[in-house]
């Protein structure tokens, strides 16, 4: 059968448990949920800023605007020879500096507008959903302990383990030389000394990537799972 250990993608506090151990639950229940308040006020002091940004950049917008019309004028003035070079010279230093620094600010707004889909995402994940179907077979902690989030090098704290008995399968070895004619989703029949004159029907679900040295012949072998077709 399918077992899944559930973890969470975020760390923190679990402030609600909404399953027991033997519960069955379909895939996508609310199961959990982790604290949000940080992440809720981390939240909001980042689209904050991201607002206020916004209406800074567009004040620097209006400015810049105000400026070249400002230049256009002055630049038609030192054409006629009515004011110096000097003052087109000003003005043309203000307008470049200010285009400049209005091309940091949508830099710097991008990027929060990133922080803020970052962060939703996070507090999205407060909220975590079963992803299969089947029966609560553990719960590991309860409501008000800590969880630390899954990493590539941590799988997390688990709370809990759901398992899909519907699937039932058998976790078979193979040899070497048998590998590269097996593949997932192959038919194939499993036989067991414990059911002599039964031949049940199944199909390959996966095959390891390494293999390991038989203890008693040295003979490299794979494991491979299969799920039945039948009860």
């Amino acid at each position: 059968y399918q077992d899944v250990t559930i973890t969470s993608q975020v760390s923190g506090e679990i402030l609600r448990l909404h399953v027991h151990e033997g519960d069955t639950i379909e895939k996508g229940n609310l199961i959990a949920e982790i604290d949000p308040n940080t992440l809720e006020d981390e939240l909001a002091a980042t689209r904050s800023r991201f607002e206020q940004s916004k209406l800074g950049l567009e004040s620097q917008q209006i400015r810049q605007k105000e400026n070249e019309e400002k230049l256009t004028r002055l630049e038609k003035l030192f054409e006629k020879g009515i004011i110096s070079v000097e003052d087109v010279q000003a003005l043309r230093y203000t307008t470049q500096l200010n285009k400049t620094e209005i091309e940091k600010s949508k830099w710097a707004i991008k990027e929060m507008e990133g922080d803020v889909a970052t962060i939703q995402k996070k507090l999205d994940q407060t909220r975590i959903t079963a992803p299969i179907s089947g029966t609560v077979t553990s719960v590991l902690l309860k409501e008000g302990e800590g969880v630390i989030q899954g990493l590539t090098n941590n799988s997390g704290t688990a709370i809990m383990t759901i398992a899909d008995m519907t699937q039932k399968g058998v976790t078979v070895n193979v040899r070497e030389m048998d590998v590269p004619y097996l593949h997932p989703g192959q038919p194939v029949s499993v036989t067991s000394p414990n059911y002599r004159d039964r031949t049940f029907k199944a199909t390959v679900s996966r095959i390891a990537t390494t293999g390991e040295a038989d203890k008693t012949t040295g003979l490299i072998k794979f494991k491979l799972e299969t799920l039945f077709a039948e009860p």
